[in-house]
């Protein structure tokens, strides 16, 4: 999927006074127009053309992106609906888009594509009530023009979808919304599911928490055994605190960073307690040792995040799975690529590029994963602090 077409002609009613001069996909987060952000993004995804569709107040988003030709902006009137401003550009539109909102940003890596016998794929997430339902026994999707409370997703724009199906609706007057459920109808339309959070500016409060959000936060997720502590020997798990030893230099790298401001969250596998080699009271008390230690080292660990099934249960959880960074990422309103998951095993690099996260690997340097981490390799967290405080100062301008 190579084109996406951006709905950005709406008055932003909701955001107003803000967008009485100015268009709402120009409102500005971390010194950016926001839907500058969602264009970067999707270039990383490997979208290469972009369609913005414009209305209220045009001439700012047409003048912002003048010379960028990768760029197409597509004016329209300002009380155009948003199936006449797709069928004023029908021409430049590919056979396959995607189509999305300029007020949403999805960090997560969603899958663009179609798959085969499906018409469209629509971005959802889960939450009750909705206007998305899966059918019974299948990956199909049915869509509601409304929200119902047996309905338990919301669709978030980011909507894959074929030109022809989409058009011969429109062209009949029919609206987006309408068009969906006739496709959906005719189970013809897939979704995917994110986990992770979402970042709209679609009103005040939402506004603020992007801006929040975007300006990039001083939180590092951290692996626990290989890391904080020693690593037990394979197919085995700390049970108690007198088998629990630290790892002096990266204790005293977490030391170094908490004094520069960062914080941590532990993000850890602990199949022990699925495995019946660890209960859970002996985990709490490891866990509560461990956050005692470092709590007398002036180092703040914000949360725990411990996946403790089998490596059969078939979780979203756990490693190399990106299940906790996404469940940490939206407590916490953090954007996951503006941040760091430090860990010793390949499974945690896998996850933290699941997540969009990037990944430090505290190794020797010739383990098989090394590759895997743009950030490189490192022996202890000491001689990592560099280029960590400079990923985190570069994400915050």
């Amino acid at each position: 999927m190579k084109q996406a077409v951006i709905l950005a002609g709406g008055l932003g009613a909701r955001l107003l006074p803000i967008t009485e001069n100015t268009p709402k996909p120009m409102v500005q987060v971390q010194s950016r127009p926001f839907i500058c952000h969602v264009i970067s993004d999707l270039r990383s995804k490997g979208v290469t053309e972009f369609i913005i569709l414009t209305g209220h107040l045009q001439e700012q988003i047409a003048n912002h992106f003048e010379g960028d030709a990768s760029v197409t902006c597509v004016k329209s009137n300002t009380d155009y609906t948003k199936a006449q401003r797709l069928l004023v550009a029908a021409e430049l539109i590919a056979e396959e888009f995607i189509l999305l909102y300029g007020d949403n940003f999805i960090p997560e890596n969603i899958g663009l594509n179609i798959p085969k016998n499906f018409e469209a794929v629509l971005t959802v997430t889960r939450k009750n009530p909705g206007n998305v339902k899966q059918l019974e026994g299948s990956q199909m999707a049915i869509y509601s023009e409304i929200r119902k409370n047996n309905f338990d997703y919301v669709e978030l724009g980011y909507l894959s979808i074929k030109k022809k199906s989409l058009f011969d609706l429109l062209s009949q007057e029919i609206e987006i919304e309408r068009a969906l459920k006739i496709l959906s109808e005719k189970n013809s339309v897939t979704f995917n599911v994110i986990q992770g959070p979402y970042f709209s500016i679609s009103d005040p409060e939402r506004l603020r928490i992007s801006r929040e959000a975007f300006k990039g936060k001083k939180i590092i997720f951290i692996d626990r055994d290989g890391i904080i502590n020693k690593r037990m020997p394979k197919g085995h798990y700390v049970t108690k605190i007198q088998e629990c030893e630290f790892i002096s230099q990266n204790i005293n790298g977490m030391k170094k960073l908490s004094n520069e401001g960062f914080k941590f969250i532990i993000i850890s596998n602990q199949a022990g307690i699925a495995r019946g080699m660890i209960t859970q009271i002996e985990l709490d008390s490891v866990t509560t040792y461990i956050l005692d230690y470092l709590r007398s080292h002036e180092i703040e660990v914000l949360d725990v995040n411990y996946c403790t099934h089998g490596w059969d249960d078939h979780c979203l959880c756990r490693k190399p799975l990106p299940g906790m960074l996404f469940s940490a990422a939206k407590k916490f309103n953090v954007l996951l690529p503006k941040s760091i998951f430090v860990g010793d095993d390949i499974r945690d690099s896998q996850a933290a590029i699941s997540a969009g996260c990037h990944p430090i690997l505290i190794s020797d340097g010739t383990d098989e994963e090394s590759g895997l981490n743009e950030l490189g390799n490192f022996q202890n967290l000491m001689v990592a602090f560099e280029s960590i405080t400079e990923f985190y100062k570069n994400n915050d301008e």
